[in-house]
């Protein structure tokens, strides 16, 4: 699974390539500013996955981008002080 927090005005697009060039995973942030989570994503053969981010609708901003390797991330949105 893959996480992008995003900063500012970013709506952004996680997309994760396989080795074949091929997307196998695809999700946009519905909002500016919030998280976008992919996954779980599996990978179907050995190689190199590229994991890609974009900004729609032109936007642009930051971005950190967290990865998680054999577990499954909620996408939950909300105040975590709470």
């Amino acid at each position: 699974s893959f996480v992008a927090d995003q900063l500012g005005s970013l709506r952004a697009q996680v997309r994760v390539i396989d080795p074949s060039g091929n997307p196998i995973a695809l999700t946009t942030s519905q909002t500016a500013g919030d998280p976008v989570a992919v996954g779980p994503v599996t990978s179907p053969a050995p190689g190199r996955y590229v994991v890609q981010v974009t900004g729609t609708s032109n936007s642009t901003g930051s971005y950190r981008l967290r990865a998680f390797v054999q577990t499954v991330v909620e996408g939950e949105t909300g105040d975590p002080a709470q």
